[in-house]
């Protein structure tokens, strides 16, 4: 789910398929 291309160029993470909903959920 890419919603902004800021969240994956700041938090590669991210593209991880280990941890999807990590990134956006520390954003929050």
């Amino acid at each position: 789910m890419d919603e902004c291309p800021h969240t994956v160029t700041t938090m590669p993470t991210a593209r991880q398929p280990g941890r999807p909903f990590d990134p956006p959920a520390e954003l929050l």
